[in-house]
């Protein structure tokens, strides 16, 4: 059984530190977590509450978190980890948070995903960001540009990162209020929907129970708009070319097997369009490559430059690719990776959508083809082999709308 206390905390406008103690059967640590805010502002308790739900997930077998919290809260909190902290103290009023309507905010990294993402988005947005420092602190560098709100935390060096996903949204949550955000984005591709099953109707309850919804935040899924490569090449050419080398910059060290990928596609859509303005020198092969098998998304990657860079190219990002792949890479054009799948546009709100259609259209981004539908099924189904959650389960004729 492993116990966890938040303990001891300060609460200022511009930081929020505790204690935070891990107890398992034979250790006992206890080190300071902080959350420091570049913009002045007090989160609520039941906020803060649920801001630290994000780092203990499903994790631990029994909370604590030394504050006053709601019994809503506390009710909700179960709802997602499946545990009731224990806390300081209980109120009895749900607290209510302000909200502008259609107010959208960024979870921004400065990345090439979430960069894309801006550029679809309306200009009145905000962006928050997470300096996490250490081998981080590259990405702050980039992501101050654009002057978001700030969160500066010390969660990864306690490997609290590592219990959830949505930690990553921690900073939308902890500017919650200053903000009034109705909406919140992340840099999230298309094909990482494809980790759930029957993932082409999965958007309209993509959003499972989170913190972010019983702040009262709701999802908005951008990339569903279309492929990753997809986003690259309108960042690259309509958007943001200045800023490109920066991005891949703040993304990774050289040697990172990241940043080897994104050169890659990079390289690929110079080939295929030319005229990109990619100064970096050469590819930087990764220090360790990923091994073949190991997730959908990069086995998906590695069919597309197994077809335009070459099975070597290929082979230096991702081990022991099988050579089926030169022979399915022969047979589709991939095409659907670099157009727009529509198929989750009736869940995107209109004021949304009406803008980021726009963008597209700016760029020229074609919608899927009946062919392109054909090949991503082919496409999955050869995936399948590997990634049986892969397979399509519906129709071929989509309910397009």
């Amino acid at each position: 059984m492993t116990r966890v206390r938040f303990n001891d905390f300060t609460i200022t406008e511009n930081e929020i530190s505790c204690v935070f103690v891990k107890r398992g059967k034979l250790r006992k640590t206890e080190s300071p977590l902080y959350f420091k805010l570049s913009h002045a502002h007090r989160p609520h308790d039941d906020i803060i509450a649920l801001a630290l739900s994000t780092l203990f997930g499903k994790a631990y077998d029994d909370v604590h978190i030394d504050l006053p919290v709601s019994e809503h809260t506390l009710s909700k909190i179960h709802s997602f980890t499946g545990i009731r902290p224990s806390v300081k103290s209980i109120t009895s009023t749900a607290p209510t948070f302000p909200t502008t309507p259609n107010k959208v905010t960024l979870n921004f990294s400065g990345g090439l995903d979430s960069l894309s993402v801006k550029a679809l988005l309306p200009d009145d947005i905000s962006l928050v960001s997470l300096d996490y420092g250490g081998l981080f602190a590259r990405e702050r560098v980039f992501f101050e540009e654009f002057s978001p709100y700030i969160v500066t935390t010390n969660l990864v060096d306690l490997k609290l990162n590592a219990n959830t996903g949505v930690f990553m949204g921690i900073a939308s949550l902890l500017y919650k209020e200053l903000l009034g955000t109705d909406y919140h984005a992340f840099g999230t591709p298309l094909e990482d929907l494809w980790s759930q099953k029957n993932w082409f109707f999965s958007q309209r309850n993509f959003c499972y129970p989170t913190p972010f919804i019983y702040a009262g935040i709701r999802n908005l899924n951008m990339l569903s708009f279309g492929m990753l490569g997809t986003t690259m090449a309108l960042l690259t050419y309509r958007t943001y070319p200045e800023l490109l080398e920066k991005s891949l910059k703040s993304l990774a060290n050289v040697g990172d097997s990241k940043l080897y990928q994104k050169q890659l596609f990079l390289k690929v859509f110079d080939m295929k369009y030319k005229g990109i303005d990619f100064t970096m020198d050469g590819l930087t092969p990764p220090i360790t490559p990923f091994n073949f098998g190991e997730t959908h998304l990069i086995d998906l990657f590695s069919l597309y430059f197994v077809k335009y860079v070459g099975m070597e190219a290929a082979q230096i990002l991702n081990r022991g690719i099988p050579e089926s792949y030169v022979a399915m890479a022969d047979s589709v054009s991939l095409d659907f990776m670099e157009k727009l799948n529509p198929q989750f546009l009736p869940y995107v709100p209109h004021f949304i959508r009406d803008h980021a259609l726009d963008v597209w259209e700016e760029a020229g981004i074609q919608h899927y083809s009946a062919k392109d539908w054909k090949e991503l099924y082919a496409v999955l189904e050869f995936l399948s082999q590997w990634h049986p959650h892969l397979r399509p389960d519906a129709p071929l004729e989509l309910p397009l709308p």
